[in-house]
């Protein structure tokens, strides 16, 4: 991905995110701050298709917040219809995807935070 979309993508996924797990999450650490968690996420495809959707393959892993331990890893793949032809549905499918998710990394790490040692300090 080009620099700018890798920021936007980032920025996007952190808000989205922060909206599912109904508190903000940090799209980076603050010097001298303790993470309860880490989240590696990898985009392998985001992409129209011939058959006229979109597609998005990603994976990511949770990871204990000093990086060391990796907690939970997760797969997702997905493919939308695009509402009609053309560039404009096809971000706006990839919108929605990258928005599904979202959603299910803020599912994946409330799971995680439930069997967090920490999860009653959060």
């Amino acid at each position: 991905m080009l620099p700018d979309a890798d920021l936007s993508l980032r920025l996007f996924l952190r808000a989205e995110i922060s909206k599912g797990l109904g508190h903000e999450v940090s799209a980076s650490r603050a010097p001298g701050k303790v993470l309860d968690h880490r989240v590696d996420i990898s985009v392998e495809e985001l992409h129209g298709t011939l058959s006229g959707a979109a597609r998005l393959v990603a994976s990511w892993r949770i990871m204990g917040g000093d990086g060391a331990e990796e907690l939970a890893a997760f797969r997702f793949a997905r493919t939308r219809p695009l509402a009609q032809d053309g560039y404009p549905a096809l971000a706006d499918a990839e919108i929605a995807l990258i928005g599904e998710l979202a959603v299910a990394i803020a599912n994946s790490l409330a799971e995680v935070g439930k069997d967090s040692p920490s999860a009653s300090a959060n």
